[in-house]
């Protein structure tokens, strides 16, 4: 079991690291609330193991329970499993430092069984409590008993590798695909109203007639790639998304795909719509041997577009032009 005297020590020199030192501080005690607050039947038996990373994090992995290794060393996810997550933070370029892992119950049940449903109940509100402190962009599920707390009627089989938020578009009747070359004036006569109303708030656009529109996408026709540019579409099939990608040919380095275009319906419904795209080009440009990826995002007040938080860059007047390696 944890001494609370010892709580405030053992987290921050050996799971948090952050130079928020006041979100720091505010996990820790929210740690020390729950060690005494928390009810569940495990908590006289076996020590709590907290959360560990970067309590800034944007990405937060939740596993279900420590292990015999976890509980040995008051650290989640260091045992073969802890190894595996390691290898493949790497590689994509991340470590365990820049993300934040906790799990649904903070004690290790006897021989490594499930938790129980009492189990979990017990310590929900401790979890709750971390995310919403933490409030991270990315809630990765490691496990069907973490994926269930969230989604009781979700089966891991059908959701593994997939990212919730494009799976609830989906559910609302999202549909993607990709532009018709050979209907290409047909398909930017659909577009053009689309793009328009999208662009139509940003003081940098000038608006288009609908021929000049068509001729401008034409000149490039030949440098197009349609498996770069996605159109997303409701079950009407009105065009609520759309991403233009072409590859930078000026870039003579390395591989670069450039995303000209991205922009989505603004309405509620489609929220998160944008970072979807976005992720699938991503991924695809990664599996075609892109090295990396550039887009101009529009500036908010200081802030940009959910989707360029995985970007950097620096800002060009109203824009920032971000980089993504892959």
């Amino acid at each position: 079991m944890n001494d609370l005297n010892d709580i405030k020590t053992t987290i921050s020199k050996k799971t948090l690291y952050s130079k928020d030192m006041a979100t720091t501080d505010e996990l820790l005690k929210l740690h020390e609330k729950y060690t005494q607050e928390n009810t569940c039947g495990l908590k006289h038996t076996t020590r709590a193991v907290y959360g560990h990373g970067n309590p800034t994090s944007q990405v937060v992995f939740i596993g279900e329970a420590p292990g015999k290794k976890e509980e040995a060393t008051g650290v989640p996810f260091v045992g073969a499993a802890g190894k595996f997550l390691d290898e493949m933070l790497a590689s994509i370029g991340m470590e365990r430092a820049s993300i934040y892992i906790t799990n649904i119950v903070k004690y290790r049940p006897p021989n490594n069984r499930d938790p129980s449903p009492a189990e979990k109940d017990a310590c929900q509100d401790w979890l709750h409590a971390e995310l919403n402190l933490i409030s991270p962009k990315l809630i990765v599920f490691l496990g069907r008993h973490s994926m269930n707390h969230f989604f009781p009627n979700l089966k891991i089989s059908e959701a593994h590798g997939v990212l919730l938020k494009e799976k609830r578009l989906i559910d609302n009747g999202l549909k993607f695909r990709n532009i018709d070359l050979h209907n290409f004036d047909e398909e930017l006569k659909k577009l053009y109203p689309f793009v328009n109303a999208a662009f139509k708030n940003n003081f940098l656009f000038s608006p288009i007639i609908m021929p000049a529109f068509i001729e401008k996408y034409k000149k490039i026709l030949d440098f197009v790639n349609p498996e770069f540019v996605l159109i997303a579409e409701d079950e009407k099939e009105n065009i609520i998304g759309f991403i233009f990608c072409y590859e930078d040919l000026l870039n003579k380095k390395e591989k670069s795909l450039v995303i000209k275009t991205l922009a989505r319906d603004q309405s509620k419904k489609w929220s998160g719509l944008g970072a979807v795209m976005a992720n699938r080009i991503i991924h695809l440009a990664k599996e075609r041997g892109y090295r990396s990826v550039i887009h101009a995002f529009m500036m908010d007040e200081g802030r940009s577009s959910e989707t360029s938080r995985k970007f950097f860059g620096n800002i060009y007047k109203e824009y920032v032009l971000y980089g993504l390696k892959l």
